[in-house]
């Protein structure tokens, strides 16, 4: 409560009404909505009717990943240490075929999930800019 009226006293003698909203957004941002910006989390879910895997191809001296095949239904957790291109993969026996891209950066949270079927493949990816991206 002091540092609200040391906050408060330093407001009025500027007497800015944007340091104020400034000021206002900074007290109120989430402890865990800081660790998500620092952390963040990558998911890929296999969410059509099809097998899935994903991989990272990493920028710079950033660390490649790739997960293992998942099956309809499933998700996985992946690194999420990483800048660079998630391809996100289908499988139909005994083929792979390339689903989509995401450009990742190291930090973001976001869930990857592979919809449709094998004759229609689809990703749908939120989270990495506050919205969904369906990409056929």
């Amino acid at each position: 409560m002091a540092g609200a009226r040391i906050l408060t006293r330093a407001v009025t003698a500027l007497g800015g009404t944007a340091l104020l909203a400034t000021a206002a957004v900074a007290a109120t941002a989430s402890p865990a909505g800081a660790a998500e910006s620092q952390g963040g989390s990558v998911r890929i879910c296999a969410a059509g009717t099809y097998d899935t895997s994903a991989s990272l191809q990493a920028t710079g001296n950033d660390q490649s990943w790739t997960t293992r095949i998942i099956g309809p239904g499933s998700c996985v957790n992946a690194p999420s240490s990483s800048s660079g291109r998630i391809d996100v993969f289908g499988y139909k026996s005994p083929s792979q075929f390339h689903v989509g891209s995401v450009d990742y950066k190291a930090g973001q949270t976001v869930v990857i999930s592979t919809t449709g079927t094998t004759a229609n493949p689809k990703v749908v990816v939120n989270g990495a800019g506050g919205g969904t991206f369906v990409k056929n």
